[in-house]
């Protein structure tokens, strides 16, 4: 598979390119989400002492998380076409969705006007990315300095 990435002038629609995971940084002493992270395939946040979360478009917003518990948010459903995902029961989901919401601060759950949720990416991941728009700025430049001689 080839990596590819969609470039745009709205910085939020610029896709990020790469087999990703997702994780839920959840804070061991207060019970709570400190927002989702986005890592390439091969990185191992499980063994990481210590993440620099920061915003994807305005990177300026940072924080660095300790004493964290990174919860893998991909679940198989298919493996080399066959089904791997056994469906639970309806108690099960509910009391998926209890736990799960109980992560969330109020101030992301409230209806009017909630706080944007974090979802940061990796530095690996995010230095692919700017990899990937270096090497097509290139190109566009080395096209149309071909096109001008």
């Amino acid at each position: 598979m080839n990596d590819t990435i969609k470039i745009s002038s709205n910085p939020e629609k610029v896709t990020t390119p790469g087999r990703k995971r997702v994780y839920r940084i959840i804070n061991q002493l207060n019970h709570h989400s400190e927002g989702d992270y986005i890592a390439l395939e091969e990185e191992d946040v499980h063994s990481e002492d210590k993440l620099k979360m920061f915003h994807p478009v305005h990177t300026f917003i940072s924080k660095f998380v300790t004493n964290f518990v990174a919860k893998d948010l991909h679940v198989p459903i298919f493996d080399q076409g066959k089904l791997v995902y056994d469906n639970p029961d309806i108690q099960t989901i509910q009391a998926y969705v209890q736990d799960s919401l109980g992560l969330f601060w109020e101030e992301y759950k409230r209806i009017s006007k909630p706080e944007e949720y974090p979802v940061d990416l990796s530095q690996k991941c995010w230095d692919n990315k700017m990899q990937f728009i270096h090497d097509v700025k290139n190109k566009k430049s080395k096209k149309s300095f071909m096109k001008s001689e």
